[in-house]
């Protein structure tokens, strides 16, 4: 038992008899003689049961019973008295005493009384379990339901952000949700949309168009996309593409339709477009099951076989842990049962597994049934799938996940920047130095173009991060292509052949860095699909002209000239299903640590950004081919590749501050050689002194923005109050937060990224000199 029991009796026989006799029934006894001697004994270590004499020496035992309720309340006490009186049983019984012996006593009785109270302190201890463990539930039931709730918050605010209407229903039918562009869309609010049906809600002739759509997407069974001639609530006709699909539940059953309609009328005035719709064909109930007291199911309803893919025979007659998915501690399941066998309703979460063998998850509450007699005759568990629920919200802590790497790469971009500005700096310089056609200067060269590379990737990573629009420049695609080939055949195992076709074509207005990354990641995906066999990596480049409008993909390229460029391998290729996903986000065919599922995502969406199309095609076991087209450059698209052939020099006063000593001496470095007068400072304090000795001297400021003390914000705002024309460019590593307000208020001339070659800071310089 190892309780641990203190006797206190004046009379030491007594206690000698106790604690032989109670130390053989496995109690820790400890014996003292005096109130007193127990009260100390008490402060050392804690007891379970507490004998004591209702005489004592030094004071009441009464008194003392007092004492322990009130210090320790967990303790239980039994008094003993050789006074058989009822009046000290009552008293004693009143003061909190949880039992009564009176002398002379049994030894069986007494084992059979202290029997009785170790029982009453374990359901104490039990209770206090309980009640521990139910608050714990309560807790984790409310943080899951506020999570949903913010969950569902989130995803209305994303749904509100696309300009494109949006609506979801259930499988009757009936809207669930919508965005506000829908809202204009029917001219209805969505409390006023929701619950209602198209006839309730569709203006004008468009109900009928979503009902021929919504039947032959029952009849498919399949995601579809149609064009159709829809008219808004204030009269307007417009051409949309209306995508649609169904979700389904645990059985695969349709039992709902998502909708996003996108007006195309500014490219498709002249087409009609057809309505396509998904329409859930039975609805999706919650499972309910019916037992017995032992737990034997009696009754089930057709949901539970819709989601368990057991027959109402096979179910009936049998325990639910036929369902059991082995994801639960025993525990678990004991827990349970002993709050259903208090009476009490049980609420959590289950994972179950179906009679396939997959898991579902389900909420579920299940209630104890009472006769007349209020007594336990049966159990009805009433639980809802969700499965899907709990998959969106996986998918969104990764999404948040990529979104804290974004903000990592974000606070990594200013010192990187910074490093990358040395090397290209001082290797710029070194090649001045040096004869053309020297092996040196050829070293210089390639970390130069390695530098260059590492500043676009910077940009790049913090560019998708913000979503912005990438710099695109005229690109010789066949060159990209090439250097890719190279680098393949360096990295690639000699099981791998490579073959090439690239023909010289007409250049692509495109960021050279994003191109690149798509071939390397698509010649990466077709080595991993022959890294186990070997096989042959193709890569071709030519220029194809379509007469008219073609699709590609799902994107529509207008008649014209594009490059195409195609990488094909003879791996074991990609079968229909996985096909129609490969460029969905997060979604890879890989184990986890070797694929994140974003590969191919980004592919896409960088050919999308560039105004191109990306199709595939695959046999399983004969390979797969990836092609991607491009527009070709014409006079009529903005932007020029930057002139680098002539560096601008001068003689004018310039201040240089950045409190990198290496960096602002190269800024030195590359000016000076120009003609400049160059003086530099590596404290924003000292500098400031400086001009507010000289304001009149200097005839351009080019500062760091971050500096320790004083920003180049903050200095750049001096600066100005001291004399209010001065040309002032800001540089840094990082400009998240470097808005066009900030600049202006500070009264920056032009903001500059690091790192910078000698030609970008020279023309820079004299612009804004010019300008003056």
């Amino acid at each position: 038992m190892n309780k641990k029991i203190l006797i206190v009796d004046d009379d030491v026989s007594t206690c000698k008899i106790l604690e032989l006799v109670l130390g053989k029934k496995g109690y820790d006894v400890r014996t003292v003689n005096s109130g007193n001697a127990a009260i100390l004994e008490n402060r050392v270590q804690f007891f379970d049961i507490a004998m004591m004499d209702i005489h004592l020496p030094d004071r009441e035992g009464i008194e003392l019973l007092s004492h322990f309720k009130k210090v320790c309340p967990d303790t239980a006490v039994v008094m003993i008295t050789g006074d058989a009186s009822a009046e000290n049983a009552i008293r004693a019984l009143n003061e909190g005493a949880d039992a009564y012996i009176t002398k002379p006593f049994n030894m069986e009785y007494v084992e059979h009384i202290l029997d009785q109270v170790v029982e009453k302190l374990k359901l104490r201890e039990d209770n206090l379990l309980l009640n521990r463990k139910l608050q714990q539930e309560l807790g984790e039931k409310i943080r899951a339901e506020a999570t949903l709730i913010n969950n569902l918050n989130f995803i209305q605010k994303l749904i509100n952000i696309f300009p494109s209407p949006i609506f979801y229903k259930d499988a009757k039918g009936r809207y669930q949700g919508c965005n506000t562009a829908f809202e204009k869309y029917v001219g209805r609010s969505q409390e006023e949309i929701i619950g209602k049906t198209d006839r309730d809600i569709a203006p004008g002739d468009s109900e009928k168009q979503i009902l021929s759509a919504g039947d032959g997407l029952i009849r498919n069974e399949d995601e579809q996309e149609q064009e159709a001639s829809i008219q808004y609530a204030d009269g307007t006709v417009h051409h949309m593409i209306v995508k649609k699909a169904f979700y389904t539940d645990s059985a695969g059953k349709p039992a709902g339709q998502f909708c996003i309609m996108v007006d195309i009328t500014g490219r498709k005035n002249a087409e009609k477009e057809r309505l396509r719709l998904s329409t859930a064909i039975e609805q999706a109930t919650e499972s309910i099951v019916i037992t017995d007291k032992d737990s034997i199911m009696q009754y089930v309803n057709p949901a539970v076989e819709k989601v368990t893919g057991y027959s109402r025979e096979e179910l009936i007659g049998k325990k639910p842990s036929i369902l059991n998915s082995g994801r639960h501690p025993e525990s678990f399941y004991q827990d349970m049962w002993q709050t259903l066998s208090e009476g009490r309703v049980w609420t959590g979460h289950l994972v179950n597994k179906r009679k396939d063998g997959s898991l579902y998850e389900e909420e579920a509450s299940i209630t104890p049934v009472k006769d007349n007699l209020g007594n336990i005759s049966n159990y009805v568990a009433v639980k809802r799938d969700v499965t899907e629920e709990v998959r969106q919200r996986k998918q969104l802590q990764v999404a948040q996940k990529m979104e804290a790497i974004g903000t990592l790469a974000g606070g990594i971009a200013h010192d990187f920047n910074n490093i990358l500005a040395a090397i290209m700096g001082y290797s710029e310089l070194a090649q001045d130095e040096l004869p053309k056609g020297s092996r040196v200067r050829s070293h210089f060269d390639e970390i130069q173009k390695a530098s260059v590379r590492a500043k676009e990737l910077v940009h790049q990573i913090l560019t998708i991060s913000r979503q912005d629009e990438y710099e695109k420049y005229p690109a010789q695609i066949h060159l990209i292509m090439k250097e890719v080939v190279k680098l393949m055949r360096a990295t690639l195992p000699a099981s791998i052949e490579i073959k090439t076709e690239i023909v010289k074509c007409r250049s692509v207005l495109a960021d050279a860095t994003q191109i690149h990354q798509v071939l390397m990641n698509l010649c990466t995906n077709a080595y991993h699909a022959m890294s186990d066999t070997g096989g042959i990596l193709e890569l071709s480049l030519r220029e194809v002209q379509f007469e008219f409008s073609i699709i590609v993909g799902e994107i529509m390229l207008l008649p014209g000239d594009y490059v195409e460029i195609a990488v094909r391998d003879s791996g074991h290729g990609i079968d229909e299903k996985t096909i129609g996903r490969i460029f969905d986000p997060y979604f890879t065919t890989k184990p986890k640590e070797k694929g994140t599922g974003l590969g191919l995502s980004i592919v896409y969406s960088i050919i999308q950004q560039h105004n191109g199309a990306i199709r595939v095609q695959s046999k399983v076991g004969k390979g797969t081919v990836f092609q991607t087209f491009l527009p070709v450059y014409t006079d009529t698209m903005k932007k020029k590749a930057p002139d680098r052939k002539q560096i601008p020099g001068g003689n004018e006063k310039i201040l240089i501050v950045d409190d990198e000593p290496q960096l602002a001496g190269l800024g030195e470095k590359m000016l000076s050689p120009l003609g400049y007068a160059v003086e530099i400072f590596t404290s924003a304090e000292e500098a400031l002194k400086a001009f507010q000795a000289r304001p009149e001297y200097f005839d351009l400021v080019i500062t760091d923005m971050a500096m320790p003390k004083i920003s180049g914000i903050q200095l750049a705002a001096s600066l100005r109050n001291l004399r209010n024309n001065i040309p002032i460019i800001l540089c840094t590593g990082f400009s998240e937060q470097v808005t066009d307000d900030v600049l202006k208020q500070a009264g920056i001339s032009k903001m500059m990224l690091k790192p910078l070659s000698k030609s970008e800071l020279a023309s820079a310089v004299r612009t804004m000199l010019d300008a003056e």
